[in-house]
């Protein structure tokens, strides 16, 4: 029997890599079939495995996770930053701990994030995995394809996913799981009115923080606009090198509050992200299955021209933010000082433009469903 698996990453740190994330989930799948014979279903993305964004993913891969299915997490920086791989973390990680089964969750620290330094990490989902027996894959990402340095550390992750399924196999796991599902240890996350009552309340929320984050972004970049001033003035007046690194000190130091300031609000926006996302999943699956109440009608509107205006806030505001993501990167290599809290802002920034693809969904689905007036 093919053995169901889950690999979690952000596509943007595979197209960074060229495609490579995507090709060691082939190299996985293959070493793995060489090992055992068996085949090995590996979802790797919703769209072109055949689960659209409409589709309630949770409910058609729950059932997998009680036949021993596996969740494959990609470690990035990123990932910590992403609505979507959080909210496949939070669920395959609470299944797989009710049923007892941990073994399922095989994190892959890809990229180093910094955070999973910390003794006591703020993010909980950062010190779950910590908890987790993880492989860092560091510079093997840089290692040629068909280097035997390579290809052993593919069959390295190969065998130790043989060795968890083959455990997960045992009579006496399959029974305590089985055990585990017909108690209901599995089933108790949140129903359609939860994420409904989530999504209700994160709608407003994100709208808010989106505009805070526009705000920081501006002092942002007033801050590094004055100091660039400086830098010049400094070089035109003919001031030496060591004038220069005082104002870049300075910077830095201004730039603190600001880029905190955006690291906490993109907390925010990616956890009301993943709230909204999941409730309208159900809130569009009810549709499609059972249409609108007429009395419903006018709040469904409501909401899908709320969609509509988010998504256009998102998108104004995100394309200021690009702008900023463009500037950094020059800044950075200019001095050690402004090197890590320009390293955070990129880091943060990234994630929440990606978002800009998320809400513009959202309204061409209210589009679709006819809750935003053609006029």
């Amino acid at each position: 029997m093919s053995q169901i698996g889950f690999w979690s990453y952000v596509r943007a740190d595979d197209e960074t890599d060229m495609g490579r994330i995507g090709l060691l989930c082939e190299d996985v799948t293959r070493h793995y079939q060489s090992e055992t014979g068996e085949s090995i279903g590996i979802f790797r993305d919703l769209s072109e495995d055949g689960l659209g964004w409409g589709d309630d993913w949770q409910e058609k891969i729950n059932h997998t996770l009680s036949n021993v299915a596996f969740f494959i997490p990609i470690i990035t920086p990123s990932f910590f930053k992403s609505a979507s791989c959080r909210s496949e973390l939070q669920f395959f990680a609470a299944r797989a701990e009710k049923l007892g089964i941990t073994e399922l969750i095989m994190p892959i620290l890809y990229i180093p994030v910094p955070a999973m330094e910390a003794e006591s990490p703020e993010d909980p989902l950062v010190a779950m995995i910590k908890r987790y027996q993880w492989t860092s894959w560091g510079d093997l990402r840089f290692t040629d394809r068909e280097s035997g340095k390579y290809r052993a550390a593919v069959n390295g992750l190969a065998r130790s996913l043989m060795e968890r399924v083959a455990h997960l196999a045992e009579p006496e796991v399959v029974a305590a799981v089985e055990a585990a599902v017909r108690e209901g240890k599995g089933d108790d996350g949140p129903g359609v009115l939860e994420r409904l009552a989530s999504m209700e309340e994160a709608l407003p929320r994100l709208g808010e923080t989106v505009t805070k984050i526009s705000g920081a972004v501006r002092d942002i970049g007033g801050v590094m606009h004055e100091g660039t001033a400086s830098i010049e003035a400094g070089v035109g007046a003919g001031k030496g090198y060591a004038a220069r690194l005082t104002v870049a000190r300075r910077v830095a130091l201004e730039l603190e509050e600001p880029v905190t300031r955006v690291e906490v609000l993109g907390q925010d926006f990616t956890s009301d992200l993943a709230d909204i996302d999941a409730g309208l999943r159900v809130f569009f699956q009810q549709v499609e299955e059972q249409g609108i109440p007429d009395e419903n009608l006018p709040d469904a509107r409501r909401m899908g021209e709320s969609l509509v205006t988010l998504a256009d806030v998102t998108e104004e505001s995100m394309a200021s933010t690009q702008k900023m993501i463009d500037a950094i990167q020059p800044v950075e290599s200019m001095s050690r000082d402004l090197r890590g809290p320009m390293q955070r802002l990129r880091a943060g920034l990234v994630a929440m433009v990606q978002a800009r693809e998320t809400t513009r969904a959202w309204a061409d689905l209210a589009n679709e469903h006819g809750l935003v007036d053609g006029d």
